[in-house]
């Protein structure tokens, strides 16, 4: 099962040059940040993707996965991917109050909903309904979605997708309450309880969860430097335990953005890692004895992958 994991992972996210089998980072553009969905189909206007949030969770499950296996070059490598593809959504889809990037009237939108080599589209490859391209980019909700998912963005998005969500479906609804819940806990809540159908990738269960989870203040929405480390650092503790085979499997050949400057910040030990580390120190604890004694030889070990010295 390892091994199959393991090859997933080298199809979406390989980092050496030298694999028989896999091309490297099959996906990631490290100029811009951010992945192609398409890769090298040709297209008038060049490479383009739709998705970030398929992105963000498919390098989210290859850090999961590196965790859950004691990798840390895995691991790592997973953070480095996620970070950037973070920054290259909050720069070039989430459309903030002031439109930076975007004219008028295209800014207006507060979404982008797919970005090409050189054009983009306020429209999905699927339809022209606003609550689609506010869907795709926030779809699955896991852990991650915390940082995914910026308040101050959707604060000033509110006004688009709330209009939308008065005749979306319910499965597409069911996001835009999610999203809502970031900005309005109470109110996101209430409207919860008018859903009757849930998409395919979410459920009652991990909605309702996503809603009574969220902080009743809000915290600071666009950390960077140190915060960004913490803020990651602390979502990625706390989702280590939902599964990484299940996110992998689940979402990690979907369509997969930003500065990567800070990207090697995050490779600082995660808090699940500090508080195992502290009970390894415990000469009694002799669980944790032969626990550490598997995590340094699995570290040691090589591994299954293409060399990640290239790292």
């Amino acid at each position: 099962r390892e091994a199959a994991l393991l090859h997933l992972v080298r199809d979406i996210a390989n980092p050496s040059n030298s694999d028989p089998l896999y091309p490297s980072l099959r996906h990631k553009d490290w100029f811009v940040g951010h992945s192609w969905a398409s890769g090298l189909f040709e297209a008038a206007s060049g490479r383009n993707q739709e998705s970030t949030s398929e992105a963000v969770n498919a390098y989210y499950a290859v850090y999961l996965l590196g965790e859950a296996l004691g990798r840390s070059r895995l691991r790592d490598l997973g953070r480095v991917l996620l970070a950037t593809e973070l920054r290259a959504a909050w720069s070039y889809w989430q459309i903030g109050a002031k439109g930076a990037l975007y004219p008028p009237p295209f800014a207006s939108r507060a979404l982008v909903a797919v970005v090409w080599s050189t054009k983009l589209d306020a429209n999905t490859w699927f339809g022209a309904n606003v609550e689609y391209a506010f869907g795709i980019q926030m779809m699955p909700v896991t852990p991650i979605s915390e940082l995914l998912l910026r308040r101050s963005w959707l604060v000033g998005a509110r006004h688009v997708y709330q209009s939308a969500a008065r005749s979306a479906t319910d499965e597409w609804r069911g996001f835009l309450v999610m999203a809502d819940a970031v900005v309005e806990p109470a109110a996101a809540w209430a409207e919860a309880s008018r859903l009757k159908k849930y998409d395919n990738g979410n459920s009652r269960s991990n909605l309702l969860y996503w809603l009574a989870t969220r902080p009743a203040v809000p915290t600071e929405s666009a950390p960077s430097g140190a915060r960004l480390v913490k803020a990651l650092a602390a979502v990625l503790a706390a989702g280590a335990a939902v599964g990484a085979g299940w996110a992998l499997l689940t979402w990690g050949l979907c369509s997969f953005g930003c500065n990567s400057a800070r990207a090697s910040k995050l490779a600082a030990p995660s808090q699940s890692e500090q508080v195992f580390e502290a009970r390894e120190k415990d000469p009694l604890n002799e669980q944790a004895t032969r626990a550490k004694s598997k995590r340094v030889a699995a570290r040691t070990a090589p591994l299954p992958l293409a060399p990640l010295h290239e790292l």
